[in-house]
């Protein structure tokens, strides 16, 4: 039993050029990382409240070669307002497959959009930004000075 472990490809055409597999045994426990995929859209994205951020696109598991899962499927559509998180503990997958990230870890994310915030540190900056002080230095005091 083997397990593709790298394809190397041509750069321009894609051709494959060279494949390395990785022998296992169908006993021992494998660290492997796999995909994660995302399904679905974000209702609070299509409103245009926020954006999704991809946080991670693999995640790492330890199972058995026999119990070796393709990916993980998240659905984003369950992320209803900004704010909302998918998390490590979130995931489901079989109980012969064991996570190795932290269970806290973000995965997925609604955040607001940056023109958003990029407003609000515009009308901040202006109301910071006062009219200049204007210091008279010129003819006057230069003729005081020569008196």
């Amino acid at each position: 039993m083997a397990l593709v472990r790298e394809v190397q490809r041509e750069p321009i055409k894609g051709a494959v050029l060279h494949v390395d597999f990785f022998g296992v045994s169908m006993t021992e426990a494998i660290k492997v990382e796999i995909p994660i995929r995302y399904d679905g859209v974000s209702p609070a994205v299509t409103r245009n409240e926020g954006v999704l951020i991809h946080a991670m696109d693999t995640i790492e598991i330890e199972c058995l070669p026999g119990d070796l899962i393709d990916s993980v499927s998240i659905d984003v559509s369950i992320l209803d307002k900004v704010g909302d998180v998918i998390r490590v503990s979130d995931l489901k997958v079989p109980a012969t497959v064991k996570l190795l990230a932290d269970t806290e870890a973000t995965i997925a994310r609604v955040s607001h959009l940056a023109g958003e915030e990029v407003e609000v540190a515009a009308t901040t900056t202006e109301a910071v930004v006062a009219e200049p002080e204007v210091i008279k230095k010129g003819k006057i005091e230069e003729e005081e000075a020569e008196e």
